[in-house]
């Protein structure tokens, strides 16, 4: 917890915006629940859904997903979602 602390103060001093933290259940609930809520979260859960208790911003859904139309070098690649408009995407951006 302190190491993430130091990192996250970092590169908000540094960019000038708090930075997402990616997290799996695992993740969250040993280093970062109760720790960072001043940090977005983009929460990776590919096997079921969110926790109804966890404020997410970005949710990583899949990890094999194929999209039509992608003609890149993976077979499978990862699908996210972002859980607001696109003005409060902006405000995750330098």
């Amino acid at each position: 917890v302190v190491e993430l602390r130091i990192m996250v103060d970092i590169l908000t001093d540094e960019y000038g915006v708090k930075p997402i933290i990616y997290v799996s259940e695992s993740s969250y609930r040993t280093i970062v629940q109760g720790y960072f809520e001043d940090c977005g979260l983009w929460y990776r859960s590919v096997y079921s859904g969110i926790p109804a208790d966890v404020d997410w911003v970005f949710w990583q859904y899949s990890n094999r997903h194929r999209l039509k139309g992608y003609d890149g070098k993976e077979v499978y690649i990862d699908m996210n979602v972002f859980s607001g408009n696109e003005n409060e995407l902006a405000e995750y951006t330098i």
